[in-house]
């Protein structure tokens, strides 16, 4: 699930990017396939590397000359290409594994390890990410002319930067967030 949803955020950061028409941006591209592929990308943590990726798309995005988020696109002119996912490799039986999990309780064993192991500016930039959940998907809404993105909107984090009470809480409705999104963006293709 957690490299599914790193492959997924970065489409649609790909997606809003392509369909900005801001050709000044380039993003990097995180896609792991394997749970091998998640602590080392390129020489980054891939978990840190998500994390660069959707802050650094705004701060581009702020700086484009090139750059509309705001105006709608005509659903035909609109470029679906930064929504195809690889492939991914998922492990059928319990072999290798030291124990099984189910999906809450891997989430708080991830929050505690990136408590443990990132700097604390890692895991401002970390917090900071879920916040921009809102803007994503205002991004979408105004590119797409679907205003269900803004609905979605509404459930992401307040707009105040804080240490939630229950951050796993908050990386979940942020993964959800994100699924929700490309469904949709691949039900607006399909009308295309």
């Amino acid at each position: 699930m957690f490299y599914r949803h790193f492959a997924v955020e970065n489409a649609l950061v790909h997606f809003v990017i392509q369909n900005s028409g801001a050709g000044d941006i380039k993003s990097l591209t995180l896609r792991p396939t394997s749970p091998e592929q998640l602590g080392d990308v390129a020489g980054t943590n891939a978990t840190l590397l998500h994390d660069t990726i959707i802050l650094n798309l705004f701060a581009d995005l702020g700086r484009s000359s090139d750059a509309d988020i705001k105006s709608k696109r005509q659903l035909r002119h609109i470029d679906f290409t930064a929504l195809h996912l690889p492939t991914f490799k998922i492990y059928s039986n319990n072999r290798g594994r030291l124990i099984n999990l189910d999906f809450e309780s891997s989430l708080y064993i991830t929050v505690m390890v990136i408590a443990l192991c990132f700097t604390y500016k890692q895991l401002e930039n970390a917090v900071g990410s879920l916040f921009l959940d809102k803007s994503l998907m205002h991004c979408l809404a105004n590119l797409t002319g679907d205003n269900s993105f803004r609905l979605w909107a509404a459930a992401a984090p307040g707009e105040h930067l804080h240490i939630p009470l229950d951050p796993a809480d908050y990386l979940h409705r942020h993964i959800l967030i994100h699924e929700y999104a490309y469904y949709q963006l691949q039900q607006l293709q399909r009308q295309q």
